[in-house]
């Protein structure tokens, strides 16, 4: 949680083009350590700090509290942040902070977090050769990622105490686990996890479905010929791919929902 007791004003000065390190621990000060109306400034390493920002908070150089240049420690200034506000029960800030580290501690090429074309490394270095001479853009876009990574990765871990609470069963076709839940993610989360078929009843809406991962050969349309027997007024549909069957969506009217409860859509799948 931000602290909120944070009232005063203070300069925060980083160095310019700035990195994954100095962006994490700003962004962690920013949104939460209560520092979130601090003015950023940036300057170069070789510059001396302005006499007029002797109190300013210095990240990632000029040998402040959140610098790491002058220790022998395994830290970077983000894990400094990090260990400081206590924030390491959080384990997307962890993971987030300890990336930090082995980036600036030139392990980066050991570590499949920092792999791929669309990974925060590449994005950081792009932005600074977009914009060069703006490092506040630099900033403030990478704050907006790191938000969004934030949101979806904490998401993610509700996913999995999510996943105790479904009902698994066996399927001709693998492992299937079904849901009473209006938590749309679950289902891709789900099929990462190794289950095949999804089994959902959303109490939010009302909606119902049975879904398989794309190009596994899955096939609902016994389900689905067994299910317009049982409720023929219900708008169950099956996609032409034969994988998702479905009754209720915000795409359609939804005007005769089907009623069947989940245990009886999973008996209905495992025969």
């Amino acid at each position: 949680m931000p602290i909120t007791n944070y009232e005063r004003k203070q300069m925060i000065v980083t160095h310019s083009s700035p990195d994954m390190d100095c962006i994490v621990a700003i962004w962690l000060l920013n949104r939460f350590c209560g520092m979130n109306k601090d003015p950023i400034e940036f300057i170069k390493f070789e510059d001396k700090i302005p006499s007029k920002h002797k109190d300013a908070i210095l990240v990632d150089i000029g040998k402040g509290e959140y610098d790491h240049h002058q220790r022998s420690d395994y830290v970077s200034s983000a894990y400094i942040v990090l260990e400081k506000f206590n924030l390491k029960k959080d384990s997307v800030l962890y993971e987030l902070a300890d990336l930090t580290r082995v980036v600036d501690h030139g392990l980066a090429f050991s570590d499949k977090r920092t792999k791929g074309i669309l990974n925060l490394l590449n994005i950081i270095s792009g932005l600074n050769k977009l914009y060069p001479n703006n490092p506040h853009k630099v900033l403030q876009i990478c704050f907006e990622c790191l938000d969004a990574i934030y949101e979806n990765s904490s998401k993610l871990k509700e996913l999995d105490k999510l996943l105790t609470q479904g009902i698994q069963f066996e399927s001709k076709w693998g492992k299937g686990i079904g849901f009473i839940t209006k938590n749309r993610e679950i289902r891709n989360y789900c099929h990462e996890k190794g289950f095949v078929i999804f089994v959902y009843v959303n109490p939010e809406n009302n909606y119902r479905g049975i879904a398989a991962p794309g190009g596994l050969g899955v096939d609902f349309t016994e389900a689905y010929e067994k299910l317009i027997k049982l409720e023929p007024n219900a708008e169950w549909y099956l996609h032409f791919t034969k994988d998702l069957l479905i009754c209720g969506s915000d795409k359609a009217l939804n005007l005769n929902l089907s009623s069947l409860e989940l245990n009886e859509l999973i008996e209905l799948i495992k025969e």
